[in-house]
């Protein structure tokens, strides 16, 4: 809907959003740019619906950023916020890993098993799945009825091909 905010957390994917999603008005599009504070995200997002109370928020966070404050989604399930969580899960630190690549660091150690975050924000009381493929996506926004309360989607993507993608992004 037009009334839709955005609020992008830290990672390659917020430099992505800043540049993909125009903002239509004041407020529309909002992040971390400044700041870089990963984890901000879930929390600053569902403090703007809180706010708010229009329309969606969708938040973007990544594998590192979800780790900060899931039981913020609490509020928004207590709430009934319409508040759609994005998990950009590549199952690595991409940023952090680029910058081990560079000054040839092992990168063992920033890949990270993200198979359990659908089952926390389940516990939470939040709707929550695994998308694997763009079909899987467009499903599940369509099922999702925004006056019902939040949205937990772990968005799968594969971790080589993102970092190529990101190569020149910062």
């Amino acid at each position: 809907p037009q009334s839709t905010l955005y609020f992008l957390d830290t990672g390659n994917f917020c430099t992505i959003g800043e540049h993909v999603l125009a903002a239509r008005r004041p407020l529309h599009v909002m992040g971390s740019a400044l700041g870089r504070s990963m984890g901000i995200g879930l929390a600053t997002g569902v403090g703007i619906s809180l706010a708010n109370r229009g329309g969606p928020v969708v938040i973007a966070v990544g594998d590192g950023g979800v780790r900060m404050y899931p039981d913020v989604i609490i509020s928004a399930v207590q709430e009934r916020l319409p508040v759609l969580v994005l998990l950009m899960n590549d199952g690595s630190f991409a940023s952090i890993r680029r910058s081990a690549v560079k000054y040839g660091f092992a990168t063992k150690t920033l890949r990270i098993d993200s198979s359990c975050w659908t089952g926390v924000f389940q516990a939470f009381g939040c709707p929550a799945e695994r998308v694997e493929s763009l079909g899987g996506l467009e499903n599940a926004l369509r099922a999702w009825n925004t006056d019902t309360g939040p949205l937990f989607l772990d968005l799968l993507f594969d971790s080589n091909a993102y970092f190529a993608m990101t190569e020149n992004i910062r």
